[in-house]
């Protein structure tokens, strides 16, 4: 939970934060982003995106491969096949 000047901040409803993730574990975001969580620290989250849900699959590559994102990105844990 985030807090600026006695203001709570929590993640939607259904959703946690990316920072609350162990490294190695993979999400999908709000938007149908799908990722695996490589590193976080307080400002930043490192993660490799592997799918994206854009209509045109030229503009989706783009978005593919490690990125840069707020440690505070609603996101869903995607349980992992044993």
């Amino acid at each position: 939970m985030s807090k600026i000047e006695g203001i709570k901040f929590e993640p939607s409803k259904g959703y946690k934060y990316l920072k609350t993730l162990e490294v190695g574990s993979k999400f999908k975001t709000e938007s149908g982003t799908e990722g695996i969580l490589l590193d976080v620290n307080s400002g930043s989250a490192l993660v490799r995106i592997t799918k994206v849900n854009i209509h045109r699959s030229e503009d989706g590559k783009h978005y593919l491969g490690k990125k840069i994102i707020a440690p505070d990105t609603n996101v869903k844990q995607i349980k992992q096949k044993q």
